[in-house]
């Protein structure tokens, strides 16, 4: 069907119908920016009036403590009261005068006097007497020692401490402690230390006394002197806090934290949004069933387009048309039809192309497989050249340590031979003397014991030797005594550990057996050992080697570690990859703590985790089963 551009009407006329409609989305928007500022202003109020009620309890609670502090500088400067602590009794005036502070202030109030030793003399209410008052005796005797030898002084310490007024029951409060100086007048003034005053304001009846005060808000915390003297149980989250700082006296810090419920701005703010809501349902619903109607009109094309455009993706490339009534979509029809013909030319060449790609990955694939064959070829060969070469070591090293004892043992035999020959010589001409034949006994004697001791030392390390390589190159399994096998390792390697001033440490059960594979364990022990002396050791520094072993019911936990240079996390983390070292320029491959773990994972069946050393150095851990499977 075709239809001119001319009997279309413009699609673009029914769109701005649909624009004007959501032209009300401002008012929308307006909307949430005021609720959004009205939820600021009232968070601001909340604020404010919980800055208000901490300054108000902050300023009563200083006022208590500023009042205490005053009337225990008023009472502890009496003579009558320091007379009274020396005598273990209350002067009349001392007793009166602070039963008269006591009753004018609030409840929870007592005060205690003490002696020069610290010792309760009496107390107002006289039930103090029998609290359990242990908790300042630290600090009364500190404070009684500073004010031993002072002049007569107004010093306060104020403190939190926890007292027991019954059993079981425990309560905050606050000590106020000022030492007791009796001045004597008579020939020349003197002053004597007699004792201390100890005010004591129980935290809790404080707490009950300012959180009357509080309309609608909620105490939190108090903190006197950087010390809690209260702290809420209730959740923070609930409430919009404020903290307030207050200067309580000399040397006195209070910080009170006062919370005013979230609810109540929620409630005003909930309730704005209820009244803003209604209005924006009006006009949502207007808007709706403006955009419903003009929706069934401007969808109606570009549904028959959709169900073209689906018949076409499931392969049907027939040249199609569309019942429409508007310019646009006759348009797009126009579009999608040459574009179908321009499907159809490219889906052929692409398929000829699609043959010649996959014959070239064919062959490519083929090659790609020869590559990987060749390297894992070249792995291989790089893992037993690896193994060889440390072969080779322990040969070098083994060779070196049977020199000595060889070249002693040639040395003590040739000398034993000559000798042997001056003495044939004197027994031949008839000049042999009994001392020359006993000295010649005595000397053949330390010959033969130094050729013993030195031909079983070879005899032990080539025996050591011939068991370690045997275990190395053909990794049979047997029973074996771990800890002597160990050593036995650790002891091949004594040409290399010569080099540095080093100290291996080996630990665990002499007498535990294994029915494994010794040469991993060979393998594993040398690798750790020439590892840490190419990588982790100074020759001019002392340093250590742990090897510890340890089994439980079914599995062996062998450990390993040394106090050398360590390594970095980055290094760490990839310390048993292939061909990863540090040492490339010194010839290293990085194939040997690969190997190390191959030999845990596969030939022992186990795991084997590293990290860093108590010392600095690096720390490994192989846990395997006590029989591999």
């Amino acid at each position: 069907m075709n239809i001119t551009d001319k009997d279309q009407p413009q699609l673009s006329r029914i769109l701005v119908a649909v624009i004007v409609g959501f032209a009300l989305l401002p008012a929308l928007l307006i909307s949430v920016g005021f609720v959004s500022t009205l939820q600021e202003v009232l968070v601001g109020q909340s604020q404010n009036r919980a800055r208000l009620q901490a300054d108000a309890v902050g300023g009563l609670i200083a006022a208590d403590i500023t009042g205490t502090m005053e009337r225990v500088v008023e009472i502890g400067s009496d003579n009558d009261v320091a007379q009274a602590s020396r005598n273990g009794a209350f002067a009349g005036y001392a007793t009166a005068k602070l039963d008269r502070w006591l009753v004018r202030e609030q409840s929870g109030v007592g005060a205690v006097i003490f002696d020069s030793l610290g010792v309760a003399t009496e107390a107002s209410p006289i039930e103090y007497l029998l609290y359990d008052l242990s908790a300042i005796d630290s600090q009364l005797q500190d404070f009684l020692k500073t004010n031993l030898l002072a002049d007569h002084t107004d010093e306060i310490k104020v403190d939190i401490i926890s007292l027991s007024f019954d059993e079981g029951d425990s309560r905050s409060v606050v000590t106020f402690m000022t030492p007791l100086h009796l001045v004597s007048l008579k020939d020349a003034p003197t002053t004597t230390l007699t004792g201390a005053l100890v005010m004591f304001i129980d935290v809790d009846e404080m707490v009950d006394k300012v959180s009357g005060t509080l309309d609608g808000a909620r105490l939190f915390s108090i903190v006197i002197n950087d010390h809690d003297a209260y702290n809420s149980q209730y959740d923070r989250g609930d409430y919009i806090t404020y903290v307030v700082e207050q200067d309580a006296g000399a040397d006195v810090s209070l910080v009170i934290e006062v919370g005013v419920p979230k609810s109540m701005v929620s409630t005003q703010v909930n309730k704005t949004i209820i009244q803003l809501s209604l209005v924006l349902a009006a006009l949502l619903t207007a808007v709706l069933i403006v955009s419903f109607i003009v929706a069934k009109r401007l969808l109606a094309p570009f549904k028959q387009l959709s169900n073209l455009v689906a018949r076409i993706s499931l392969g049907d490339y027939g040249q199609s048309s569309v019942d429409v009534r508007y310019r646009e979509p006759s348009q797009l029809l126009a579009l999608v039809n040459r574009l179908t013909s321009r499907v159809i030319e490219d889906q052929a060449q692409l398929e000829c192309k699609v043959l010649e790609r996959t014959e070239l990955l064919r062959s490519t694939n083929v090659e790609l497989s020869d590559t990987l064959e060749q390297l894992r070829k070249l792995q291989s060969h790089l893992v037993e050249t690896e193994k060889n070469a440390q072969l080779g070591q322990l040969v070098a090293g083994v060779a070196h340590e049977i020199n000595t004892p060889l070249g002693i043992s040639l040395t003590a035999t040739t000398t034993m031979a000559d000798d042997l020959r001056s003495i044939v010589n004197s027994f031949d001409a008839g000049k042999l003397k009994r001392s020359e034949l006993q000295r010649f006994f005595g000397r053949s004697d330390e010959v033969l014991s130094l050729l013993e001791y030195n031909l079983h030392r070879g005899a032990e390390l080539v025996r050591t030797f011939k068991e370690v390589s045997v275990d190395q190159s053909s990794g049979y399994r047997r029973i074996f005594r771990l800890g002597t096998y160990v050593r036995e390792v650790v002891a091949s390697l004594q040409a290399e550990t010569k080099k540095y001033q080093v100290e291996i440490e080996v630990k665990g059960d002499e007498n535990l057996e294994l029915d494994s594979y010794p040469g991993a364990f060979s393998h594993i022990i040398c690798n750790f050992v020439l590892n840490s002396l190419k990588h982790g050791f100074e020759k001019n520094q002392i340093h250590r080697i742990g090897i510890s072993y340890e089994a439980t019911a079914d599995n062996l936990t062998l450990s390993y570690e040394d106090d050398g240079a360590g390594v970095s996390d980055e290094v760490m983390s990839r310390l048993f990859e292939p061909f990863f070292t540090t040492g490339r320029n010194r010839g290293c491959t990085g194939l040997g703590m690969h190997i190390v773990y191959n030999m845990v994972t596969q030939k022992l069946g186990g795991k084997i985790t590293a990290s860093h050393g108590q010392s600095g150095g690096l720390r490994f851990v192989i846990t395997a089963p006590l029989t591999p499977a």
